[in-house]
């Protein structure tokens, strides 16, 4: 949907390079799945 150069701007890298961070994967592991722990889930419509 968005062209090559939309994800080389500086600002995209620097965010990736943020989410690659060990704070950032320790952060996510800190918090609990709120769906899983609601019993939410999606399911999609599938054709027969």
């Amino acid at each position: 949907m968005l062209n090559e150069e939309s994800f080389a701007l500086e600002s995209v890298e620097a965010y990736r390079e943020k989410l690659k961070s060990p704070h950032t994967e320790a952060a996510w592991k800190r918090w609990p799945c709120l769906s899983r722990q609601l019993g939410v889930e999606l399911a999609l419509d599938q054709p027969a």
